[in-house]
Parts: structure tokens; sequence; C-alpha cells
């Protein structure tokens, strides 16, 4: 697809011109004679050059411009000057004088392609700066490849991409590469944690409200699709949204118009990314998921394989750990070669992230890298959690369960957070989530009884 050029000139000539110039130079061009609606031909991929006339009746061209950089911060803007009679004329900033149509068309092709580091550098700048880890760079693994194939022809569009791929996986991470390569990377990054936000307050931290719409509304509130325009909005654990709020996204994702609670429509741009840890196929077939949302957000798929699949990339991916970490004061020693061979061994539910934990575990308690192999199996073994239902273990519900009829909803609820909590170890985040509820229910319930024993 061609990059889009906007230009927007009163002078009819000069406007010909430079559109069948930008053509010849491979641009796809919009035009427009008076800056009224100008922010409609951004409309629905952005633009990749706008050139405005010093000659507009209707609107100042500088300030056009400042709002078009604010709009979409990857533009590349050019101020047209116009006068009788002679060949327009243009000076960017920090740019030779340009002087003809030609002149200005070359100078635009010039512009035409965002420079983009190899991806694996890319990889490392960006989270090297960011403190975290380089986890994404490829490694033996043909799927890892091709991954990043896939990010590094989606990053220049604006097409929205589903990142699947189990927890710890770097799902994040790789919303993060492709936003910062995008020609977006200048907007904001703005994250979102489906299954974070209680689902009374989503619609208003998605979309925002006004001053007095509801009870506690004490002050009007910026919703995050506001707060994430000209950038990328980033719906990290998808599957967890709440089937009421799927419609109202999804009327967001199709008109680019947000609708404050108790306000009036606004109009956003914004690139959308979104993960999940679920299988949407099967969240549309339960009817947990919009059909029409998972078409809109699955535009290209992108799916991380789980650490088990790639154990030949442990021992690159634990070489980049320790330099990390070493950044924070541990000791530098890389794992020695009985370590790795009980590492790759291993089946690693908690993917990438409980690999991260391990290796710091094991160098703060063998600053030189080694390790007896049993010890090392201890180690994985006591991080480990209580296994899943369906591997023998007591099924987190059961559907059978035996309890007094004359029991309170109360004390059920209670006992059946009771009974997930030992499930899981407990760790409040994971109940919560096998519950469906926010962490802080079950952290409530754990203080009251903590209460109540008192």
């Amino acid at each position: 697809m061609n990059p889009l050029a906007i230009v927007i000139l009163r002078d009819p000539s000069i406007r010909e011109e430079l559109q069948s110039a930008l053509g010849r130079e491979g641009f796809t061009v919009r035009t427009a004679h008076q800056g009224e609606g100008w922010s409609r031909l951004l409309e629905p991929q952005g633009a990749r050059l706008i050139l405005v006339g010093d000659d507009l009746a209707d609107a100042d061209p500088g300030l056009l411009l400042d709002r078009a950089r604010k709009r979409s911060p990857r533009i590349v803007p050019a101020l047209i000057h116009v006068a009788d009679g002679e060949p327009p004329r243009s000076h960017p900033p920090g740019e030779e004088l340009l002087e003809g149509v030609e002149a200005i068309a070359a100078w635009a092709g010039s512009k035409r392609e965002l420079p983009r580091p190899p991806v694996e550098k890319g990889v490392r700048e960006i989270f090297n700066e960011g403190g975290a880890v380089d986890l994404l760079v490829p490694g033996k693994h043909p799927a890892m490849k091709r991954m990043l194939q896939t990010i590094d022809a989606v990053s220049p569009t604006d097409t929205t991409v589903l990142i699947g791929g189990e927890s710890g996986t770097g799902k994040d991470l790789v919303a993060r590469l492709i936003h910062q390569r995008s020609p977006r990377a200048e907007g904001p990054w703005v994250p979102v944690n489906c299954g974070a936000i209680p689902p009374n307050l989503m619609e208003s931290e998605l979309f925002g409200h006004v001053k007095g719409s509801f009870t506690g509304a004490a002050e009007d509130k910026v919703g995050l699709c506001v707060a994430a325009d000209g950038g990328t909005l980033f719906l990290d654990e998808i599957g967890e949204l709440p089937l009421e709020l799927q419609v109202k996204l999804l009327r967001v994702l199709q008109t680019g118009i947000v609708r404050p609670v108790g306000g009036t429509d606004r109009r956003v741009d914004f690139r959308v990314l979104a993960a999940t840890n679920r299988d949407l196929k099967r969240e549309v077939q339960a009817g947990r998921f919009r059909l029409d949302l998972y078409y809109r957000v699955n535009v290209i798929s992108v799916e991380l394989p789980p650490l088990r699949e790639r154990t030949s990339d442990i021992p690159s991916l634990c070489e980049r750990i320790v330099g990390r970490l070493a950044s924070r004061g541990l000791p530098a020693a890389q794992l020695a070669p009985e370590v790795l061979t009980v590492l790759e061994q291993h089946s690693w539910p908690g993917n990438i992230r409980e690999l991260e934990n391990v290796v710091e575990r094991l160098l703060l308690l063998h600053p030189d890298g080694t390790a007896p192999e049993d010890e090392v199996r201890h180690q994985l073994q006591d991080l480990a959690l209580p296994a899943a239902a369906g591997d023998g273990a007591e099924p987190v519900v059961g559907a059978d369960a035996h309890y007094p009829i004359d029991m309170t909803l109360k004390d059920l609820q209670d006992a059946h957070i009771d009974r997930v909590l030992r499930h899981f170890g407990g760790n409040k985040t994971l109940a919560a989530k096998a519950l469906g509820v926010n962490v802080k229910t079950v952290y409530n319930r754990v203080k009251r009884k903590n209460e109540v024993k008192q």
C-alpha cells in the first residue's frame, strides 16, 4: 500500500501539479482547497506527509500543521509558500529551500519510508532502554523467526494485530515492539489490562465520563481510548472483557468515535493491538466473546510458542537474563552446562517469566553459576504451583459439591473462595482469575477471615 500524502492548497493549478508529482513519487494523494474538514483526509489509515499552502482563506496553515503533528506524530509536515506568478516554495525545518513542484515532490519522496532498524536490533534497543530483557530475539526456533517476520511486515501499518500465547510468553513485549517500530511510535502507548479493571468501572476507564454523570463522578475523566489518540491502544487479555463492553468497544473500533459516560461523541485515531491467553474461537462458540469483535481484532494474528516448545533457546535466553540481572547488581556468571541441561528438561508452565525467576534464584544461591543437578530440580519443584484441575488434582469447581441446604449464600461464597485459594496454594491473583472476580474481592475475604480469628 502506497503511503498517503495530503495536499491542502487554495491555488488549483499548483494543487493539481503537486498531486501529479507526488503520485509519481509513489504516494496516494488526497487534496483539499480549504482547511475545514482537513482531519477527515487522514482517515482511516493516517498519512505520511501533509503539505499546506499559506494561501488558505479559512485556516491558519501553521496551526493546521501543528494539529496534524499532534494527531499523527510521525507525519511529515511542510508549509508551501504561494505567490502569484512564482513557483511554489517550501523550507522544511532543518532542510534546504525547495523551489518548484518537482523539488518539493523529490524531497517528499525521500521521506516516504521511516528508517527502521533490523528486527533483532530493534528488540535490543527498545527493551534494553525500558529495562526489559530482549527475549524475543528468535534463537533457533522457527516459530519465533516467523513471528518476527510478521512483526516486521505489520509494524509500519495500522493493521490490528491479535497476539496469542500462554501467560508469561511475552505478549506485551511483542505489542510494545510493534508500536515502537510503527509510524505511531512517537505517539502515546496506552496498555489496558482488561482483566484487572472491575467490570463496573471498565466503561468509564475505557471511554471516560463527564462530571456528575453518575454517583462519584466528581470531575471529568479522560478515557483510555482518548488518551491513546495518535498512538496505540493495547488491549491486554481482551478475552476477559465483559460482553456488554465488547459491544461498545466494537462501535469505537468501527467508527473511531468515543462517547464518554454522560457525554457527547468525540472522534479518535489510534491503532489497536490486542492480546489473550484464551482460545477466542472457543470463547466465541461458548457465547463469551462476540464474533464480530473477534473478526475486528483478529486481522493479523501472532502466536507466541510456549517455552517448553523452544527449549533449545534456553541457553541464549539465560545468557540475556544473566546480563540483565548483572545490571541490578547480581553476579554475572554464566550458568554451568549441567544447570542448563536440567533447565532444558523442565516443562516451564510459567514460560519465560518463570525462567527469569529461576535464573535469579540460582544466581543468588550460587554466584558462580554452578549448582548440583538435584538442587536445580529442587528449586524448580519448590517454585511449582499445585497441579491444575484435570491433572489429577481436585477440580477448582465441583458440580456435585455437597453442602448443607441451610447454608447461607454468603457462607457458601466464602467457603468456595477458601477452597479455590487452597487449590492455588494461597495465590490470590490466580484464585481471583479462576473465580472470575476482581482480586480485591479475594483480598477482602481473607481480611475478613483474619479479623474474625482475632
